[in-house]
C-alpha cells in the first residue's frame, strides 16, 4: 500500500515523516544516479514491517521528504520499488501524474491524503521555520499567502476528481497526523 501524503507548505507533511523515522528503528536505502558524481544518495528508510518512508528526514535537512529532488521520474521508480517490497510513505507538495496514481492504485493499492491544516497555522509553520533558517531559497521573501489559499483550494479540490477516477482519498486530522496515516497502514497490513 502507498500512502501518499499531499499539503500545502507548513501543513505538517514532512513532520508525518520525521516522526515515522524517529519512532520506528530504520535502515537506509541508498541508491547511486541521483548526484551528478554517481555517489551512493539516501533516498529513503526502511522500517520494520517493510514500510518504506521515502526521502530524507534528517536534522541537517531545510524540510523533509523529496521536495526538490529531481528527476521526477527517478522517484516514481523509487515508489515503486519500494512498494514492490512492501507498505510505502511518501510526501509531495507537488503531484504525481493522475496515469500513475491510478496504476499505483491498481497495482499497490493507494490512498492520496491531505492534511487538513487551517490555512492560517501553515503561514504560521512557515514562517517558523524561516525563523529557525530552515526552508527553501526564498528564505528572505516575502511569503505569498494568497498563492497557498490557491494551492490549498487546489488540492481540496483534486478529490472528488480522484474518487471518480477510482483513486482512494482520505483527509487526515492534523492535530493527529502521524496517528492517522500510521492507522491507515495498519488497516492495510503493516506491521512494525
Amino acid at each position: 500500500m502507498i500512502a501518499y501524503l499531499r499539503g500545502t507548505s507548513g501543513s505538517g507533511k514532512s513532520y508525518v515523516g520525521f516522526q515515522f523515522v524517529e519512532t520506528y528503528p530504520t535502515m537506509p536505502v541508498v541508491q547511486t544516479g541521483w548526484l551528478k558524481n554517481d555517489k551512493l544518495k539516501q533516498v529513503a528508510y526502511r522500517l520494520p514491517g517493510d514500510l518504506y518512508v521515502v526521502g530524507r528526514y534528517n536534522e541537517g535537512v531545510p524540510t523533509g521528504g523529496v521536495d526538490g529532488w529531481k528527476p521526477h521520474d527517478k522517484i516514481i521508480d523509487l515508489v515503486e520499488t519500494c512498494a514492490g517490497a512492501g507498505h510505502v510513505f511518501v510526501e509531495l507538495r507537488s503531484s504525481f501524474s493522475i496515469p500513475h496514481l491510478q496504476r499505483w492504485s491498481k497495482a499497490f493499492g493507494l490512498v492520496v491524503c491531505y492534511l487538513d491544516t487551517p490555512l492560517d497555522t501553515c503561514v504560521e509553520n512557515v514562517y517558523k521555520r524561516r525563523a529557525k533558517g530552515r526552508g527553501w531559497r526564498d528564505a528572505g521573501s516575502p511569503l505569498n499567502v494568497e498563492a497557498m489559499r490557491q494551492q490549498q483550494n487546489q488540492l481540496f479540490n483534486q478529490i472528488p476528481r480522484y474518487e471518480a477516477l477510482g483513486i482512494k482519498t482520505k483527509v487526515i486530522d492534523h492535530i493527529n497526523a502521524f496517528n492517522g496515516v500510521r492507522a491507515l497502514l495498519w488497516d492495510a497490513g503493516w506491521r512494525p
